[in-house]
C-alpha cells in the first residue's frame, strides 16, 4: 500500500512541473481562391424583359462567372475575434443575359467580409 501511495504521490508531483512553452503562434493567413459558375431563368417582371427591347424577344436566361480571392486569420487581432475568424478579400464577376446590344456583359468588382 505504501508503494502505491508513493507512486501516486510521485506522479502527482511530476505532473505539477510545467514545461516552458513559447505560446506565441506564428501569424498565418490562410489564402483561398474560389470560382463559381451559375445559370438560370429570369422571371418576366417588366415589359423590357418580356420582349419590349431592341431584339423584340424576351430575355429568359442568364449565366455568370465569379472569381474570389480570400484570406482568413484564425483570430490573432481583436477585430478578428469579434467576427470569429472572418474571410475577407475581393471578388470579380461577369454576367451574360444573352442580349449584348442593350445589356452587354455586366462586370462587377466587390469586397468580401464573411
Amino acid at each position: 500500500m505504501k508503494i502505491v501511495l508513493l507512486i501516486i504521490g510521485l506522479l502527482l508531483a511530476f505532473g505539477g512541473f510545467s514545461q516552458s512553452v513559447d505560446n506565441k503562434l506564428a501569424e498565418k493567413q490562410n489564402f483561398i481562391i474560389s470560382a463559381a459558375y451559375g445559370n438560370g431563368s429570369i422571371l418576366a417582371t417588366n415589359p423590357f424583359v418580356e420582349g419590349d427591347n431592341l431584339e423584340g424577344k424576351p430575355i429568359e436566361n442568364y449565366q455568370f462567372f465569379s472569381l474570389k480571392a480570400l484570406w482568413q486569420n484564425p483570430g490573432y487581432k481583436d477585430w478578428q475575434k469579434v467576427y470569429k475568424g472572418p474571410y475577407y478579400g475581393f471578388g470579380f464577376s461577369i454576367g451574360d443575359f444573352y442580349n449584348p446590344k442593350e445589356i452587354g456583359y455586366p462586370i462587377s468588382c466587390y469586397g468580401v467580409l464573411a
